[in-house]
């Protein structure tokens, strides 16, 4: 069976989107697509849909199934740059824009969106586009120097049979972040019933305090009485084969860690981290990153490293620090304006939270520890799932390994 050499520009065409108005963003039937739905990693992020309440021409519109490619770079540490999101069947409106900062692969060939959204993913086609990119600070591509991309187009048959193996790879992954997700909001409902609402403890006498009505026997404190700072910087040259896992690295809204960093990238501002302690993103703590370490590992000065005083509180303590509240009282006690940091001392340390007893907290991380050892299993099962995706994809992708019939 023959490969054949394509030209992207002789199989699809490249649409720029809508130059939209920021005042209908917000509310309305339809959704705008920005950048912020491209990812290096995922096939789509929800978080680059909003509401936009205007309508526009149809051909500025896409489908589920569709591709788009984000058609510019901020910062390399996010590169994102013509990587391509493909627009999920949940994702429902009216209409379903993608504007200006995104480009529309317009497929007009036999050759399916399913097997090109991974064409567009090998190393081949990011050191292409790495290569035409123009900007030293925002890097930006055109839709030219998109269509001029060529690769190695394998027949129908292959492709048919790659596309398989790929997005059945993917459909584990995203089937194991379902459980995880499901878990944890079941752990956030544990949580809310328990310390929020007391159900449990409703039978008992109730006193008051600056937080409200809470249990008699139970006490107001801190963050800092449930947890410690850890401070274990370690120099690049002693740093072993230490997993590594930087702030951008940390999933938002997310307890446990989905992936990790080469271990190579890993090389200044650096701290250790043991199985079982709370990581913090505290660089721009708003995005919301509090994980729980699966391991022992290393991640850079930009995070919190939090360790528990009573062990019977680990449960307790991650849920009290992933508490909206909590990271809001992080943000406003941040230092800095342009890049701001969260502080321990005199910030988020001091966000105040009830204490229960010691037995009680050991009841609730009795009940939550079977739930983080699934998510940890979970999530240590998708890191090797898309390490052996991301490894298969340039040896399909060029014919160097085939698929069996």
């Amino acid at each position: 069976m023959e490969w054949k050499e394509v030209r992207l520009g002789d199989i699809v065409s490249i649409k720029s989107g809508l130059a939209y108005k920021g005042a209908f963003i917000g509310k309305g039937e339809n959704i705008l697509l920005g950048m912020g739905c491209v990812s290096f990693k995922d096939k789509f992020l929800f978080s680059g849909a909003r509401p936009y309440e205007a309508d526009c021409d149809d051909k500025y519109c896409v489908e589920p199934g569709d591709i788009v490619l984000a058609t510019r770079q901020q910062s390399d540490n996010l590169p994102i740059l013509a990587m391509p999101a493909i627009i999920p069947s949940s994702l429902k409106a009216k209409k379903i824009i993608y504007g200006t900062n995104l480009y529309k692969v317009e497929n007009h060939s036999e050759v399916t969106n399913d097997f090109l959204f991974w064409q567009l993913k090998t190393p081949d086609y990011i050191d292409y586009i790495s290569s035409v990119k123009t900007g030293s600070v925002v890097r930006m591509v055109t839709k030219k120097n998109v269509e001029d991309y060529v690769f190695r187009c394998p027949p129908k048959e292959v492709r048919d049979r790659i596309s398989k193996l790929l997005w059945g790879l993917d459909r584990k992954i995203e089937l194991n972040n379902k459980i995880n997700a499901d878990l944890e909001e079941m752990a956030q409902a544990i949580f809310k019933n328990w310390f929020v609402d007391f159900e449990p403890f409703k039978d008992g006498k109730f006193v008051d305090s600056e937080l409200g009505m809470i249990p008699e026997g139970w006490k107001v404190g801190t963050l800092k009485d449930l947890l410690y700072l850890r401070k274990d910087s370690i120099k690049a040259a002693n740093k072993g084969n230490l997993p590594y896992l930087p702030i951008d690295t940390i999933p938002m809204h997310c307890l446990v860690a989905t992936d990790f960093k080469s271990n190579d990238e890993a090389k200044s501002s650096l701290q250790t981290f043991e199985q079982n302690d709370i990581v913090v993103g505290a660089m721009r703590v708003y995005f919301h990153r509090v994980i729980l370490a699966p391991c022992k590992g290393i991640t850079r000065t930009t995070c919190f490293v939090l360790s528990v005083k009573n062990e019977n509180a680990l449960a307790y303590s991650l849920m009290q620090c992933n508490q909206d509240e909590a990271i809001s009282f992080a943000e406003k006690t941040s230092k800095g304006s342009t890049m701001p940091y969260a502080v321990w001392d005199g910030g988020y340390g001091e966000y105040k939270v009830v204490i229960p007893p010691s037995e009680v907290m050991k009841s609730f991380n009795d009940l939550l520890s079977n739930f983080f050892s699934k998510m940890n299993k979970n999530a240590i099962e998708n890191s090797r799932l898309s390490l052996l995706r991301d490894t298969l994809l340039p040896r399909l992708m060029s014919g160097e390994l085939e698929v069996p019939e």
